[in-house]
């Protein structure tokens, strides 16, 4: 209880609306760092006139003597890490992958907050305090320390936009200790991607059954299949049985009633039935926010089998405790931790023009987000 009221104090003092009147009223000696080109100087103008004390403008090296804007020093990254001067704060673009840099401004004593619409913030704060007791019921459910630091860390992160207040786990993503498929399980793997998860647990001697939608990224996951011996299937897993719309977007590729794309739904229940399983030992569920209507479709297989599960719980805000509310309501005996990762970026989601920027700056292929937040239930 101490840890969760310390987390609610937090909460007041460290959102991100009060944090930024506090940098404003003070005055405090801000850098913007702008990642793209070409340069843009509302994005900078915005800012000033929200009456922020930014000083400096931040780049990448190359993109140094694309950027004039008279009003502010304007350096590459790696002069600033040099001489950061005055600076105390980075603004940080709003592009996704930024808060890496956090890494390497931590050491020089110079916070970073992720920039973002004002009144979104004060929603998500306002949200969170509303859902208090829910948030509560869910932490005291985990068992381990580790369980309860990071998910009272997501809330805090949440709320600040600030990265370094969130807790990262060390492990890669999914592989904690006592919540993997373990040899002739039988695996289902839900947002399959490229396959790269259902490789890994094929690794391990689990039968996977690998869910992918997306037909670009199926064929790319039905390859792996084929060498690494696990099953993949170009459906949807949902609730109910019936074709649907979707958005293509990779890794974020998401079921959408105005979709472009259109693919076929199934629930576990009926593919469990359908092909016979003999039962299900373990559920992987990375379904863009769907992750709850899949859980109702695989209600049945849940109660009779109990499978270990880990479920992503990042993509809607309830997410944190609506997931865990859900199984434990339906099958009381069930018990939880929480993990958060960051993401490995090594054979996805970036360009090459932006890993070689990772690695020019020796930043690392292990990008921090506010994303991939994982329930472990078992």
């Amino acid at each position: 209880m101490k840890d969760f009221l310390t987390m609610v104090k937090k909460l007041y003092y460290r959102n991100y609306e009060d944090s930024m009147e506090a940098i404003k009223e003070q005055q405090i000696p801000c850098a913007y760092f702008y990642p793209m080109e070409p340069f843009e100087a509302g994005n900078i103008d915005a800012v000033w006139e929200w009456g922020m004390n930014v000083t400096t403008i931040c780049t990448w090296d190359k993109n140094v003597g694309e950027i004039n804007y008279p009003a502010c020093r304007v350096v590459g990254l790696k002069e600033f890490l040099a001489d950061p001067r005055e600076v105390k704060v980075m603004l940080l673009h709003t592009q996704m992958w930024l808060p890496v840099l956090d890494k390497v401004l931590a050491p020089l004593g110079v916070d970073s907050i992720s920039l973002g619409h004002l009144q979104d913030a004060i929603n998500r704060r306002d949200f969170m305090f509303d859902n208090l007791p829910r948030l509560y019921d869910t932490y005291a459910c985990f068992g381990q320390e580790e369980s309860k630091k990071a998910y009272l860390a997501a809330v805090i992160g949440n709320v600040s936009w600030q990265i370094r207040d969130y807790h990262f786990a060390p492990e890669p993503q999914y592989m904690l200790e006592g919540f993997l498929p373990q040899e002739n399980d039988i695996a289902i793997d839900g947002g399959a991607y490229d396959g790269g998860t259902a490789k890994l647990f094929s690794s391990l001697g689990a039968k996977v059954y690998a869910f992918e939608m997306d037909k670009k990224n199926y064929e790319v996951c039905k390859s792996k299949a084929e060498q690494y011996g696990f099953v993949a299937e170009n459906m949807g897993l949902s609730n109910v049985e019936a074709d649907a719309h979707y958005n293509s977007g990779g890794t974020a590729s998401c079921k959408l009633d105005h979709g472009a794309e259109t693919a076929h739904f199934i629930s576990v229940d009926a593919y469990v039935e359908r092909a016979a399983l003999p039962r299900v030992d373990y559920i992987k569920l990375d379904v863009e926010g769907a992750e709850q209507e899949v859980l109702e479709g695989a209600a049945a297989s849940i109660l009779k089998w109990k499978p270990k599960m880990a479920i992503s719980a990042y993509h809607r805000p309830y997410d944190l405790w609506a997931l865990r509310e859900y199984v434990s309501a339906l099958c009381p005996s069930y018990r939880f931790e929480f993990r958060h990762y960051p993401i490995d970026v090594t054979d996805y989601w970036l360009s090459e023009q932006d890993k070689a920027l990772l690695n020019e700056y020796g930043l690392g292929y292990k990008i921090p987000t506010s994303c991939e937040t994982v329930l472990y239930c078992y």
